[in-house]
């Protein structure tokens, strides 16, 4: 038996987020994970059941899965984590029983939209926020995690067995 789930997301540069999620789908509630706003305000919400998010991602369904709940989960935040990396956080952020270790994000807390041009050379353009499901709006902010400390893996460890 376990006492607690350490999710590792230091050094992740992102990518997409919907593998990212199923990977970690036992422990991200159903519903609403948050919203991106586009340049006219307008809101789309992006959301999660079983393994498939919504919205923004590749969807993977991994079937019937089992929710993992009132267990403690740490989750590892440095400079690198970015981008899909920092908003699988903000996803986690959904789960009551999350705390986050480390030190700050990168600050690539924007959704972009790539578009190819006729010669083949993509273009990235930022063409979104993030509103958070408490109203906070962040756009390029850095995550700050709940408890910085240079020696995440171990305050992390400490936190879940005292949960117990």
């Amino acid at each position: 038996i376990y006492k607690g789930i350490i999710i590792d997301l230091s050094n992740n540069l992102g990518g997409d987020i919907g593998p990212m999620l199923a990977a970690i789908s036992p422990v991200i509630p159903n519903g609403k994970l948050f919203e991106i706003v586009n340049a006219a305000n307008n809101p789309t919400s992006v959301t999660f059941h079983g393994s498939v998010t919504n919205n923004m991602g590749t969807k993977i369904d991994l079937g019937n899965v089992k929710k993992v709940t009132g267990i403690p989960v740490a989750v590892i935040l440095n400079r690198w984590t970015a981008s899909s990396g920092e908003l699988t956080a903000l996803a986690l952020e959904n789960n009551p029983s999350v705390k986050t270790f480390g030190g700050e994000s990168a600050g690539y807390t924007s959704i972009n939209d790539t578009y190819i041009m006729y010669n083949g050379a993509q273009v990235n353009i930022t063409t979104s926020k993030i509103k958070k499901n408490n109203g906070q709006i962040i756009f390029n902010n850095k995550i700050k995690p709940d408890v910085q400390t240079n020696n995440p893996i171990v305050q992390a460890n400490n936190w879940i067995l005292n949960q117990n």
